[in-house]
């Protein structure tokens, strides 16, 4: 299914790549716009691999809590018909804050898990992550500075909230 979705997000930049580097271009401030519009390709190119990431630790014995949770919460957001950039009014661009919260959910998990958990699940997959990160340093520079606010703001609120849950579900169920 992810591989289908690889497909779907290269098909749909090739039919909006003029529209694509336009977006990216009104939020560009004197940057190299050819290495933007790269970078931010790229970086919603690789959300099927990220959400890849997140799904085998979240399935992992050792997963913490709030690590599921987490995934949850970032699952109903990619799913909802209206986010913070749509989809359907900005094309591939719209792809852009689903990648940054699929990544940055990401960047909070590698901190969570275990380092067991970490080397059973991502030793293969940990240079992509790290080169996921950069890109996703890279693309803050070019994304509407509201948006990037809403999307962290909303990660916090869901990372604050899941830790407590996760900590009352634990005393509630103690996990063997």
């Amino acid at each position: 299914m992810l591989q289908s979705f690889h497909h779907y997000l290269e098909t749909l930049y090739e039919g909006q790549r003029d529209q694509f580097r336009a977006n990216v271009a009104r939020h560009c401030d004197g940057q190299d716009l050819d290495a933007a519009v790269q970078d931010a390709r790229d970086f919603v190119l690789a959300l099927p691999a990220v959400l890849s990431c997140l799904t085998d630790i979240i399935l992992h014995q050792d997963a913490p809590m709030m690590g599921r949770m987490l995934v949850g919460s970032v699952s109903a957001y990619l799913f909802r018909p209206k986010d913070f950039i749509p989809e359907k009014e900005y094309g591939f661009y719209g792809f852009l804050d689903d990648a940054y919260l699929a990544t940055y959910a990401l960047c909070i998990l590698m901190t969570h898990v275990e380092p067991s958990v970490r080397n059973d699940i991502l030793t293969q997959q940990l240079e992509q992550i790290y080169h996921q990160i950069a890109l996703m340093e890279r693309v803050e520079r070019i994304m509407p500075q509201d948006v990037l606010f809403l999307l962290k703001d909303f990660l916090k609120r869901v990372h604050d909230n899941a830790n407590i849950i996760a900590g009352q579900v634990e005393l509630w169920m103690p996990l063997p």
